[in-house]
């Protein structure tokens, strides 16, 4: 409906700076700036699907999904989105963006951005991790005898 629309996207690192590469295992902030047509809108939800570079949908970041839609926002402004440990092995990603209005989709953008992921030393271990998989997922190891 063009109610809202997603005007741009940007990164910041785990202290707010902004960044262009997100680090494997750190904390990323994804930023989608956005503008109404000049009023405030009630009941907006988001969502962000990051895929990789075959197209396939690798995940979703979605308002609802964790209870946390904008019961009022205003005319103009940044949707932040924290990502306390990015579980993306290094490489390149595409970010397709949605917001809705009520039940009514506001705007749907395709191919907005590319997340470009660098490695990082994801276990703590003082070993940047490479490419692995699709994703990362934090685990230990133990011995029983």
């Amino acid at each position: 409906t063009g109610r809202l629309r997603f005007t741009g996207v940007s990164l910041r690192d785990g202290q707010g700076r902004p960044t262009q590469f997100a680090v494997s295992g750190n904390p990323v902030d994804i930023v989608l700036s956005y503008q109404t047509n000049g009023e405030e809108l009630r009941d907006v939800a988001a969502w962000i699907w990051v895929r990789d570079h075959l197209g396939r949908q690798l995940t979703c970041l979605y308002t609802r999904a964790t209870g946390q839609s904008f019961e009022l926002l205003p005319a103009k402004g940044n949707m932040v989105i924290k990502v306390p440990r990015l579980p993306l092995p290094q490489g390149s990603y595409i970010i397709d963006l949605t917001a809705q209005v009520g039940a009514i989709h506001a705007d749907k953008v395709i191919n907005a951005a590319k997340l470009e992921v660098v490695t990082g030393d994801f276990f703590g271990s003082g070993v940047a991790v490479g490419k692995l998989g699709d994703f990362l997922v934090d685990h230990s190891w133990a011995l029983e005898a």
